[in-house]
């Protein structure tokens, strides 16, 4: 009998007690005991918040991005580990690796999607500086910072290796410990995926901790600081991304039955281990059990199609003593009735719903009062588009299916890093997380009303009012170790000509009118004549502000946020300011990203283009 102990407050700690055994889902035998009994689970939430909380937030978003993509490469080394221990759950290779790969590709993606999208720094600033008054000295922007409190973190037992790591990777991004609660069913696979987490050394002390078994009073713990994010049922927040409704038109419902009971029928249930077996056990007899209560009140509105709820035929176990059940497929000839949209069978049941047309659908789909996602199968774009509008307030995620997309599509019940996975659950409408927003969730937003100076002090950005740098040379001239944020260049006056604009034209094939007819030019409402291309301006800026020389800047790889906010024509003089408004280095390479702020003006001093250019910039220069 193997106990699985809690890892809390720094220690592997055992249990008070022998615990709840936990079986194998396909041979019945004892797997482990789980029990939380005499885990202080107190001490564990105020370990996490005076240790792990703290050593967290002194890392940048990219430092911890890069400790969570060494994690991903570790875990990838122990795959064949957890997929032994993931067939004692009952799922197939096929399963294992949905569940094992995907939760390592949860790391990897946001991993590099921190990197791509935060900042090297310990806050991030957010949207625009907001000037609060006439004179430019009072502004405002919102900035975002960790909460210094606990990510709780409950799973679901259909997930043991993906559901734990898409919580724990948007927290530990956003500088937030994690304390992990699997599922009863399931925790030693959860249990050993934190070991090997904790036996890597890769994390802060503190950064995880893992209670296996129930969470007693650990709510009545909770601070204002801590959060809670869980994965549950219908009854307690969101139904799952199984397909238990299929939603056919009521001409072709017996058809579709049809060819799905045929399908079905060669669907070859057994121990996971044995070839040839595509579908695996249940997570356990309880589960099995509950299912098959579901199944009954499902058969007051419906039939049964294909299966039997009570006889499997099982390839390489016992049918009785493994918690195995053969795939159920029902049909109902009255859509109206509550049964088929109220009841989820969380096991392998799906019922098939005939409907009239598109408002009926669409009707019957709200009925299930939410889900984490939604599939529609058409080749008709504006069916699609109408399904979509109308499915969309229910639906965290909506698949859509046709001859184009279906071959590469990752498949209905499929959460993807990058997309939110939740929806409108009973629970109150939270969303799982998603892309960047995931680490935010885990953030508290605050705006800050100052000065420019202060403002730029705080977000480490360059700000407008902001005192400029003129004096220390060409910023070009300097690695990221010497630039600043406020070195600045000025450079101009350059006069734009008719013969610069005709050439520019010629040479690029630009000839749109506003540039080489001055009679139309004059006709447009905008202008009050010909005028310079905006790309021309573009290149003057950066023929007045680049250093020609071979130097620390590397490359230059984009604009954003450019505006052409005034005209320039014939006989302008335009003169260039160039600031560094942000430094990002980045901890794997040798140069770091630089975002400039670039103002073009003409001679009356009036901006007539403003944008951010990208450059890649090395650290030292010349290099070591």
């Amino acid at each position: 009998m193997t106990v699985l102990r809690s890892y809390v407050s720094g220690a592997w700690t055992e249990p008070a007690d022998d615990g709840r055994p936990v079986l194998d889902a396909v041979t019945g035998e004892e797997v482990a005991r789980v029990s939380s009994a005499g885990i202080d689970l107190e001490a564990a939430l105020g370990y996490g918040r005076s240790t792990g909380g703290p050593a967290l937030r002194e890392l940048t978003f990219h430092q911890r991005a890069a400790l969570v993509k060494s994690l991903g490469q570790l875990l990838r080394e122990h795959r064949q580990e957890l997929y032994a221990l993931s067939a004692r759950t009952g799922a197939t290779l096929g399963d294992a690796g949905f569940d094992v790969d995907g939760g390592i590709g949860v790391l990897l993606s946001y991993a590099s999607r921190a990197k791509r999208e935060l900042p090297n720094d310990t806050i991030l600033a957010e949207g625009a500086v907001e000037p609060l008054g006439k004179g430019g000295t009072f502004v405002g922007q919102h900035i975002l910072t960790p909460l210094h409190g606990v990510a709780i973190q409950i799973n679901a037992f259909n997930f043991p290796v993906w559901g734990p790591l898409e919580k724990f990777a948007p927290a530990f991004i956003a500088g937030v410990p994690s304390l992990v609660k699997p599922a009863t069913q399931t925790a030693y696979l959860t249990a050993r995926l934190v070991e090997l987490i904790v036996d890597s050394g890769l994390l802060p002390e503190g950064a995880i901790q893992l209670v296996c078994g129930g969470i007693g009073g650990l709510f009545d713990h909770l601070g204002e600081q801590d959060l809670v994010s869980f994965t549950g049922s219908a009854t307690t927040g969101q139904k799952c991304t199984a397909i238990r409704r299929a939603l056919v038109p009521a001409a072709l419902a017996d058809q579709v039955a049809e060819a799905a009971r045929d399908r079905l029928a060669t669907v070859v249930v057994g121990n996971p281990a044995e070839e040839g077996v595509q579908m695996g056990a249940l997570a356990g007899l309880e589960q099995r059990e509950e299912v098959r209560r579901s199944v009954k009140a499902l058969l007051s509105a419906g039939r049964i199609v294909s299966g039997d709820p009570d006889r499997v035929d099982v390839v390489g176990a016992s049918a009785e003593r493994g918690a195995f059940m053969a795939p159920l497929l029902l049909q109902t000839d009255d859509a109206d009735r509550p049964e088929p949209h109220q009841v989820e069978a969380f096991g392998p049941v799906s019922t098939i719903i005939g409907y009239q047309d598109t408002a009926q659908v669409i009707e019957l789909a709200a009925r299930g009062r939410g889900s984490l996602a939604g599939s529609v199968v058409t080749a008709d774009a504006s069916f699609a588009r109408d399904v979509v509008l109308g499915l969309a307030p229910w639906h965290g995620r909506i698949l859509v299916l046709d001859r184009e997309d279906g071959a590469e599509s990752t498949g209905h019940g499929s959460p993807l890093p990058v997309l939110v996975h939740g929806g409108p659950g009973r629970a109150g409408g939270g969303e799982e997380m998603g892309g960047v927003r995931g680490v935010l969730h885990h953030m508290q937003r605050t705006a800050v009303q100052a000065s420019p100076r202060v403002l730029s002090a705080v977000t480490r950005r360059w700000i407008p009012g902001t005192e400029r740098n003129a004096d220390g040379g060409h910023p070009f001239r300097k690695s990221l170790a010497d630039l600043r944020i406020g070195d600045t260049v000025v450079a101009g006056p350059r006069q734009v000509t008719l013969a610069d604009i005709e050439h520019f034209a010629a040479f690029t094939g630009d000839t749109f009118y506003l540039h080489m007819d001055e009679e139309a030019a004059r006709a447009n409402p905008f202008f009050d004549g010909r005028v310079a291309h905006g790309y021309l301006v573009l290149s003057f800026a950066a023929g007045l502000f680049v250093q020609p020389d071979p130097g620390p800047v590397l490359a230059n790889y984009g604009l954003e946020n450019l505006r052409f906010v005034a005209p320039v024509y014939p006989g302008d003089e335009l003169t260039v300011t160039l600031t560094c408004k942000q430094i990002i280095p980045r901890e794997d390479a040798g140069h770091g990203e630089v975002r400039w702020d670039v103002s073009v003006a003409n001679q009356d001093g009036k901006p007539v283009a403003t944008y951010e250019l990208l450059t890649l910039v090395a650290k030292e220069w010349p290099p070591a």
